[in-house]
């Protein structure tokens, strides 16, 4: 999985040098700074959470929405136990609301 993502990363690099002309490092850099683009880990994380969120206000397919069910306080949701650590912790029921639950203590600590 890993050098599927350092591989997409390549990609979005290669992509970078295309457009703008110049070597690796800087179209990266100009990625980052000018045109707000994420790497690939970051854009992984960033759609889990956008899902979640569609899931918890009701724009989501019902399939996806029944695993996304929040814990007695409101902010963090119930993250199911897996057996395989390999596929189960890249299924939605449970790298939803990981990524989700990651993004709120962020928050709840920053605050």
């Amino acid at each position: 999985m890993i050098w599927q993502i350092s591989r997409q990363q390549s990609c979005i690099e290669f992509t970078a040098e295309l457009l703008h002309g110049c070597c690796a490092a800087v179209a990266s850099a100009t990625l980052h700074d000018q045109l707000h683009w994420l790497d690939v880990p970051d854009r992984v994380l960033f759609k889990l959470a956008l899902t979640v969120h569609q899931c918890l206000n009701g724009r989501a397919p019902p399939y996806l929405s029944e695993h996304c069910i929040p814990v007695a306080d409101g902010h963090l949701l119930a993250v199911p136990r897996f057996r395989l650590n390999a596929y189960g912790r890249r299924a939605f029921s449970v790298a939803g609301p990981m990524a989700w639950n990651h993004g709120v203590i962020i928050r709840l600590e920053a605050a």
